[in-house]
This record gives structure tokens, C-alpha cells and sequence, in this order.
């Protein structure tokens, strides 16, 4: 519309934002999706890029949930952009008719901006996402593993670091995040646990399936695996290092 263009062009090219997408999180959330509709999940990606971890999760939050997972996928792949591509994008969504020319490069982290906007999900949907991307694109996937931990990664991380991380959470915490889940792995978990609390969270598991949802397992999950990260950090590792080691140790 008029008024929403003129509340765009206000801002100048780039006006006085950091980012040149930054007008786009000053509109109202029906005037950006009017303004996005119909844009494809690259340009999406893009946008996300030159935008902040939580402008990035509002803007894929407003959007169809197939489209948002593609915006993840697509974002988690880029490794540069080209500025006139950056430009193309901006003078496109400010109703200009002239691009600009540069042909700088933008170094651009897709794996870590993918990881930081699917931890800004809710822990259910991140999981959602995390299985698309590892189902559409094992390779994308592996790389965002080495840069977050993953619950289906649990029994790869240092016994040590499990076990001091699984000792932070009780019994129910534990039966929910276990609870729906293959049981070779289950098994390979309760071997982290002391024999006792091992033995009560195995049989706790079967006759709770039914009364966790999904929602409470998805968090718990992530809560174990933020812990992971804390403890690796306060040792001053990390979990690329953990994956290098897994590496050599083939």
C-alpha cells in the first residue's frame, strides 16, 4: 500500500539502521508479511542474515511452517553473499527501480545463524526442524550438530561430561526425555546413571509413554543438552572439538 511504502522509503536507502533490512522489524507484523508474501526462502535467508538472531526467529515465526523449515534449511547452507545480491534484495523491497553495483562479498556463518535462530525456538519446534533438515540434508545437518548438541548425539559427548550433566536432573525429568524413544539408545543413556536411579527411570519408561507429551520431552531434551554445552564450555572445550576427536578416534 501507499502508506506502507511511504513508511519504508522514510528510512532512505539504509536509512540510520544498522542493517539494511532493519526498516523491515519497524512495521507492524501484518504490514512485513504483506510485504514478504511471495518472496522465496533464499530471499527470506538473506534477510535473516543481515538481521539480528531474534529479528531472524520473528520474521520465520510469521511464516507457513513448511516455508519457515525451508528458511532455516536454505539460511543454514549459505556461506557468502554477494553485496549486489544484498542490494538487489533491499532496493526490491523498497520499491526502487535501480540496484547498485557492488561486488564486495559478505562472509556469512549459515550453520551458526541456523543453530542460534533454532535455539530460539520453542525446544518441540526445534526438534521439528532438526529432524527436516537431517532428513532433507544429512550433510547441512551434521555441520549444525558440530556447533550445537543434539539429544540424538547424547552418547557421543565424553562419559564424564554425560554423566556429571545427567546427575543435574531427577528421575521424571529423565523418564521424559527418554520416554518414545528407540531402545538401544535408552539403554546406552541408563548406563550413565547410578545403578539404582538406572534401574528406576528404565522401568518408569514404559508405563509413562502415554501421559508425557511431546512438548515436556522436547524440553527436558533441551535442557540436558544446554547443560552439556555449559559444562564443555566452563572445561574450555567445545563440541567441534569433541566431533574432531570422535574423528581420529575412526
Amino acid at each position: 500500500s501507499r502508506n506502507l511504502l511511504s513508511h519504508i522509503l522514510a528510512y532512505g536507502k539504509y536509512g540510520d539502521q544498522v542493517g539494511p533490512f532493519d526498516f523491515l522489524f519497524e512495521l507492524k507484523s501484518a504490514d512485513r508479511r504483506t510485504l514478504l508474501a511471495g518472496e522465496s526462502a533464499r530471499n527470506l535467508a538473506i534477510i535473516g542474515f543481515c538481521s539480528g538472531d531474534e529479528e531472524f526467529f520473528s520474521m520465520i515465526n510469521e511464516l507457513d511452517p513448511n516455508l519457515s523449515q525451508q528458511v532455516v534449511l536454505v539460511a543454514s547452507q549459505i556461506v557468502s553473499l554477494k553485496e549486489t545480491e544484498v542490494n538487489k534484495l533491499v532496493e526490491k523491497l523498497m520499491g526502487k527501480l535501480k540496484m547498485t553495483s557492488g561486488q564486495g562479498q559478505v562472509q556469512a556463518d549459515g550453520i551458526a545463524k541456523a543453530v542460534n535462530v533454532l535455539r530460539l525456538m520453542s525446544p518441540e519446534q526445534e526438534e521439528r526442524v532438526l529432524a527436516q533438515i537431517i532428513q532433507s540434508s544429512p550433510a547441512t545437518a551434521e555441520q549444525m550438530r558440530r556447533k550445537m548438541v543434539t539429544f540424538v548425539d547424547l552418547t557421543l559427548y565424553p562419559q564424564e561430561l554425560v554423566v556429571e550433566a545427567l546427575a543435574s536432573f531427577e528421575i521424571d525429568e529423565l523418564v521424559a526425555a527418554l520416554v518414545r524413544t528407540n531402545s538401544e539408545f535408552v539403554d546406552q543413556v541408563l548406563q550413565f546413571l547410578p545403578p539404582k536411579k538406572s534401574k528406576v527411570v528404565g522401568a518408569d519408561i514404559s508405563f509413562r509413554a502415554d501421559s508425557i507429551s511431546d512438548q515436556r520431552r522436547s524440553q527436558v531434551r533441551r535442557s540436558i543438552c544446554v547443560r552439556i554445552e555449559q559444562l564443555l564450555a566452563s572445561n574450555g572445550s567445545s563440541i567441534d572439538e569433541v566431533w574432531q576427536n570422535l574423528q581420529q578416534a575412526n
